[in-house]
């Protein structure tokens, strides 16, 4: 039996607590200052590199009769009943010469390429699908830190979309 009274440790007890989540607080604070830095940068990077290397693309594909579209949107943290928060992106739909209809919006048969954030590892996910009317397939070319989006970064990927298309 200790020889401390209740109040004692009552009072040792909640200084324990409020000294770990003083920590747990800080930290909290911090992991949400670095995804909100992160977020800003992805941002930056996808109005001054990424998309003007897509459109620059864009404009070799509309040369050869293809088309494309760049869509976008913005990091939404979770809300209502989704648990999961709507990650930022920036994705390059392409419209084959083929394809006489081009507004179509079953969208699963077109063909892409986007960049989707994961603000808790703080990454960027390249996602590529080279799906067309005879079947392929959505690769995830993997999860890469910001500063590695550059332009040929970026054109080395998409060589590598239209490579799996080109086999079609």
């Amino acid at each position: 039996m200790s020889h401390r009274s209740f109040d004692e440790q009552l009072d040792s007890l909640f200084e324990a607590y409020d000294k770990g989540q003083a920590g747990k607080r800080d930290n909290r604070e911090n992991a949400l200052t670095e995804e909100a830095q992160f977020l800003a940068s992805f941002v930056e990077a996808r109005e001054n590199v990424i998309r003007p290397t897509l459109e620059k693309l864009g404009s070799k594909l509309r040369a050869r009769d293809h088309d494309y579209s760049i869509n976008e949107g913005d990091f939404k943290p979770p809300h209502g009943s989704r648990a999961a928060a709507d990650e930022a992106f920036i994705r390059m739909r392409i419209f084959m010469s083929h394809l006489k209809d081009r507004t179509r919006t079953e969208a699963s048969r077109i063909p892409f390429i986007s960049f989707t954030t994961d603000h808790r590892l703080r990454k960027v996910i390249i996602h590529t699908s080279d799906y067309t009317e005879v079947g392929g397939s959505v690769t995830k070319l993997g999860q890469f830190d910001i500063n590695q989006l550059n332009p040929i970064f970026i054109q080395e990927k998409f060589l590598f979309l239209f490579s799996q298309l080109a086999r079609k």
